[in-house]
């Protein structure tokens, strides 16, 4: 194969994947819902949601406390992926407290199972354009 041709290739590939990961998009699109029953519950009603601008992160955060638990899933200011900085987590209250929270980036990276998919897929697409190029 044509070195200059194998390059082309690769770099298409490499950038098709990428594209279709939905990692680079103007509209950052998030899985939303909330409930104080139970993370299924919250998935069972959670809708896909275009961010409004300025909430370029998706979040995912599961809350216990004296005053309640709650399970949220939903656009967020990149600057308040902060547990210190959190509202669901500044909320909670009590000595056995808890607040575990993630904050992404992609489209609909806050749904679970599908952000380790993407990234397994995109990490296909770099390993098949690598042989590629080297063939």
């Amino acid at each position: 194969m044509d070195t200059k041709f194998g390059f082309s290739l690769f770099i298409l590939l490499l950038w098709t994947c990428h594209y279709c990961s939905g990692q680079e998009s103007p509209n950052l699109y998030c899985k939303s819902c909330a409930s104080s029953q139970s993370l299924r519950h919250c998935e069972l009603s959670q809708k896909d949601i275009l961010c409004p601008k300025g909430k370029e992160k998706c979040l995912e955060v599961e809350f216990y406390g004296d005053n309640g638990q709650g399970f949220v899933r939903d656009c967020i200011e990149e600057d308040k992926c902060f547990e210190s900085k959190l509202p669901q987590c500044l909320a909670v209250t009590g000595n056995s407290s808890y607040c575990s929270f993630s904050c992404c980036l992609g489209n609909l990276c806050n749904a679970g199972a599908t952000f380790r998919v993407s990234s397994i897929s995109l990490a296909s697409c770099v390993i098949v354009g690598l042989v590629l190029y080297f063939l």
